[in-house]
């Protein structure tokens, strides 16, 4: 049973995330899931052997094969196992931003640890002139400056440095302490020969330019903006509002249109409905999936949540079903609508129609809808 809703958890998730509708062939799915499981099922095997590393491998496989939250959840739990405190606080991180709805019990669990972890990590806010130079933190990971977001990094000494061609090499070693920020600054000279020529260019001091009385042009300037500012301050003649008039020609709108746009409406809203109980639905199959992975719950707990996760994964494909449906005949009611209109626009005036008509009048203007059925 559990294997069975591990693949289903993949497979579900996968298929929601592309829009159920993209058309890929049946066969390269069930591959695809059939992949995602078998990784998803060695990962487990390995995590519950101590093998740490080996099942992050396979657990970041099945993630990359069908991305879903609990498997992220997962890789976060290797990262914790291994001791590494930045890889294992991103992944936290990410399954709270990408579960919907995750169990309380679980959110709290997860939160606890990203605090844990957030004790154990600090930031380096780094400050490097000239833009371009290659900062090394630890000789290991390399930023180009400017580096604009603070670099997570755990707790402890570090060693940074700066270089760049036709600059002197920087290096520092600063203490950064868990769950605070330190900023760096670090500015570099430049090597004799460029220091020599700016020295030089530097002690040139230009000579202050006199002052010089105004030009005939400038003055004319002046007084051609005063002229066009008195303009614009006349208040300008009220502009006469044509008579009404009943002739022109308006937007006609015939009964097989009116009807024909009702239609298309009805099943914009049929799609807004039931596409909102598809996404209820799977919300509900994802809180399912994370329930029955969680092994903190007792086994009938999680027994009864892969009860759910399947009718809940049932509903949604029945509400995205019927939602494809209603959204294919929304789009064809709405090009019959449009090619109604359009030959309306072409027929002679009659009785029985119902035409737009243009209206304006000294105090509005507006639209006049005139005809009858």
């Amino acid at each position: 049973m559990m294997t069975s809703l591990v693949r289903l958890s993949l497979s579900l998730g996968l298929a929601l995330s592309l829009g159920l509708a993209l058309g890929a062939p049946h066969a390269r799915a069930q591959d695809t899931r059939e992949l995602a499981r078998a990784e998803f099922d060695r990962a487990r095997a390995a995590y519950e052997a101590g093998a740490y590393r080996e099942a992050l491998d396979h657990f970041q496989e099945a993630y990359r094969i069908a991305p879903h939250p609990s498997v992220r959840l997962n890789i976060a739990s290797c990262y914790d196992q291994l001791d590494r405190p930045i890889e294992a606080l991103v992944h936290y991180e990410g399954f709270l931003a990408e579960a919907e709805r995750p169990a309380p019990a679980q959110r709290r669990e997860v939160e606890q640890a990203i605090a844990r972890l957030r004790r154990r990590v600090g930031t380096l806010s780094l400050q490097v002139t000239p833009d371009g130079a290659t900062v090394t933190i630890d000789d290991t990971e390399t930023r180009r400056a400017p580096v604009a977001e603070p670099v997570r990094v755990v707790q402890g000494s570090h060693t940074i440095e700066v270089r760049l061609d036709g600059y002197t090499t920087d290096r520092q070693t600063v203490e950064v302490a868990g769950g605070e920020s330190t900023r760096v600054s670090i500015r570099l000279a430049r090597a004799e020969a460029s220091a020599a020529v700016a020295s030089a260019a530097t002690t040139r001091t230009p000579e202050a330019a006199p002052a010089s009385e105004p030009s005939a042009s400038a003055t004319e300037a002046t007084e051609a903006s005063a002229e066009v500012e008195a303009d614009a301050s006349a208040t300008p003649a009220p502009l006469e509002a044509p008579p009404p008039s009943d002739e022109g020609s308006g937007l006609r709108i015939t009964t097989p249109v009116i009807v024909a746009g009702s239609i298309t409406a009805a099943a914009l809203v049929g799609v807004a409905i039931f596409g909102g109980l598809a996404l209820d639905a799977n919300g509900s199959f994802e809180t399912a999936v994370l329930d029955a992975n969680d092994l903190g719950l007792s086994s009938e707990d999680r027994e009864a949540a892969r009860a759910d996760g399947e009718h809940a994964a049932s509903a949604a494909r029945t509400y995205a079903a019927v939602t494809d449906v209603l959204l294919v005949g929304a789009v064809v009611g709405a090009g019959v609508t449009t090619a109604l209109f359009i030959i309306a626009q072409g027929e002679d005036e009659r009785e029985s129609d119902v035409a737009l008509l243009p209206t304006v009048t000294p105090q509005a203007a507006g639209l006049t809808l005139r005809g009858r059925f």
